[in-house]
């Protein structure tokens, strides 16, 4: 288990869909997070190229009931390049080997400053 999965099931927001896994704002007590962690093998990692077809199907999940029709395009090109880039990030969650979730991550600069 990594820092950043840690982190977000010890009592921080998590909010994954995708596969039939749904978890949004839960606190998950110590106990409970130790009989869990047992059952499944996760991990919140950054995605690959070796991970579009996972993706792909994950997007056409989000996008299928609005927009059937709608052509889904992930490529390993685009996956690398946005690895490169030190502001923007793209993660998947793994369940036992498998992506059940994704989330994409950019970071801005704030024009406030505090």
């Amino acid at each position: 288990m990594n820092l950043f999965t840690r982190f977000h099931l010890l009592g921080y927001k998590l909010q994954v869909a995708g596969y039939g896994l749904q978890a949004a704002a839960c606190r998950i007590p110590y106990s409970v997070f130790c009989i869990l962690y047992s059952l499944f093998l996760y991990m919140i990692r950054e995605a690959e190229a070796k991970d579009v077809s996972a993706l792909s199907g994950l997007y056409r999940q989000l996008v299928g009931a609005v927009a059937p029709d709608t052509t889904i395009d992930v490529r390993e090109d685009r996956i690398e390049e946005i690895r490169a880039d030190p502001h923007n990030f793209l993660f998947v969650l793994e369940i036992n080997d498998r992506i059940c979730g994704t989330a994409f991550l950019t970071l801005c600069l704030d024009p406030l400053r505090f």
